[in-house]
């Protein structure tokens, strides 16, 4: 069993292993790279916007979050990106 602080914190591992993008048969690495543009374009705007680093990463962890709740399938990561 896995007892390193990131599982414990963040979310249990059956949810981290089998997000919902993965059950509607999205590839890991398409995730990957969506959740990480998703990310990218929080930091951009946050830069443009001159928001405080804090707040970016807060966006970055809310879009995160969101994609262990629902599928790449039915929102796409620039709208949930924005919307953070």
């Amino acid at each position: 069993e896995d007892s390193s602080w990131h599982s414990i914190v963040l979310l249990p591992n059956h949810i981290l292993d089998n997000s919902p993008s993965k059950q509607d048969d999205i590839d890991p690495e398409t995730e990957k790279i969506h959740r990480i543009f998703g990310a990218e374009l929080i930091q951009e705007a946050g830069i443009l916007l001159r928001l405080p680093q804090v707040v970016m990463c807060t966006g970055q962890t809310i879009l995160q979050r969101f994609f262990y709740r629902k599928s790449l399938m039915k929102f796409d990561a620039f709208s949930v990106a924005m919307s953070c």
